[in-house]
């Protein structure tokens, strides 16, 4: 049976210093021992690679795709990021299934292990090789007959006997799109097939002799949920002394006095009324910008300004350079402006980074939520996901990105969480009541 090892410890507590530690040990103690170590940034891969003396994979006169099979079919110690792993063909598994060397695998926080795909955008968030599929597409894969959709079970697949399908000329764009996800996916159709939920192929985790996440909250993220959905084990980790130890802790991170979450009850968007849900996604496609005029509403100037204020009043307008702020994409621009540069937005899921450690100032403008097809998805094989569990823990991990997780700053880090119920969340979670 598939297992899972979870280092499950608050975001700067050293879980990657811990991971390369062991990784160094066992890669001189083992000589028939290979680890593949998979983060989501760059700047983590070269850090890692410098430490451990690991290969990365490189444009050297060939894809990264095609050097990373090369390191494989060698045998080398690797470590890349979340996007190239996630363009894992049947090539490059069969490479890792078949070699000489057995891989552990190494993953720096939680993969995306499942996903909606039928969208607006051109990519997923986990690389330009896997796009998005337009709403009208998969309306055509369905009505050409060139998908089957198993009534039971909602199982996508290939339907190579359809019409369709054997007239190449009409395999373009979205049609190798559609094949490309079934490779490393399987495909399930969700919300009376008006969209795909795909979700990483149990076979893939196979091949490895070992499987290891470490990331913070793990227990009941989409991840968690995954393994409850293919059946599979999980034993937790945890941190201490900079070494990894047996064992679940329910665990929070240091210098939560450093915090000054700002409680001024003019700048809150109300408890959360029946289905209105105030900063959320669909809420804020709502009330922030006029669907006709395509200017910004009264709401959103009046967020707007709050935040301005918080920044000049509240923070002590410390200035562009020491902020971070997010909210959901499609509102930065409309939020940004003044004093709140655009420049300083990032993605509300944004994890394992220390590049902004000196920023002492955060902006959290949103009230997250699972996606709605996620969630469906999960709800139909019997599995609830916790919203405020996920909602609190992308709030936590996006303010350990600044200042707060320095644990030499002794500069005091002020925080806006507009959103009522998001505020209270991380205020309960302060004050140990949740």
């Amino acid at each position: 049976m598939t297992n899972f090892n979870i280092i499950d410890a608050p975001t700067g507590v050293g879980k990657t210093t811990a991971l390369i530690d062991k990784v160094k040990k066992e890669a001189s103690l083992f000589s028939n021992k290979r680890f593949l170590i998979v983060t989501p940034f760059l700047s983590e891969v070269q850090r890692i690679c410098k430490e451990t003396g690991f290969s990365e994979p490189k444009y050297l006169g060939c894809s990264k795709r095609d050097s990373l099979k090369i390191l494989l079919a060698t045998g080398e110690n690797i470590c890349c990021t979340h996007s190239l792993y996630y363009i894992l063909e049947s090539e490059t598994i069969a490479l890792i299934s078949s070699g000489i060397y057995r891989y552990t695998l190494i993953i720096d926080e939680e993969p995306a292990t499942v996903q909606c795909i039928v969208g607006k955008s051109n990519t997923s968030s986990d690389g330009e090789q896997f796009k998005m599929l337009a709403p009208k597409d998969y309306k055509t894969a369905k009505d050409s007959g060139i998908i089957c959709i198993d009534e039971i079970t909602k199982r996508v697949t290939w339907n190579d006997n359809s019409d369709y399908a054997k007239d190449t000329t009409n395999i373009g764009v979205w049609e190798k799109t559609l094949k490309t996800w079934l490779v490393a996916f399987d495909l399930y159709s969700i919300n009376d097939n008006q969209s795909i939920i795909a979700v990483v192929k149990a076979s893939l985790w196979e091949n490895f002799s070992e499987i290891w996440v470490a990331s913070y909250r793990i227990k009941h993220s989409y991840l968690s949920a995954y393994c409850k959905f293919n059946k599979f084990t999980m034993t937790y980790y945890h941190i201490e002394d900079n070494k990894i130890v047996a064992g679940y802790k329910d665990l929070k991170p240091d210098n939560l006095k450093r915090l000054k979450v700002c409680v001024n009850p003019s700048y809150v968007y109300g408890k959360p009324n029946g289905n209105s849900r105030p900063l959320s996604f669909s809420w804020c496609e709502k009330h922030l910008i006029d669907k006709v005029t395509k200017e910004i509403t009264t709401i959103g100037k009046d967020l707007q300004s709050h935040f301005r204020n918080f920044l000049r009043y509240t923070a002590g307008n410390k200035g562009s350079k020491r902020l971070i702020w997010t909210c959901y994409k499609s509102s930065a621009k409309t939020l940004s402006g003044k004093e709140v540069s655009v420049k300083r937005w990032l993605a509300y899921n944004t994890r394992a980074t220390n590049d902004y450690i000196d920023c002492t100032v955060v902006g959290f403008l949103c009230d997250r939520y699972p996606n709605i097809n996620i969630d469906n998805f999960f709800k139909q094989q019997g599995i609830t996901l916790d919203k405020d569990y996920m909602a609190l823990s992308d709030l936590i991990q996006f303010v350990w990105r600044s200042a707060i997780r320095d644990k030499d700053n002794k500069e005091t880090v002020h925080v806006f969480i507009p959103s009522y119920r998001m505020r209270m969340l991380f205020l309960k979670w302060i004050g140990n009541t949740i």
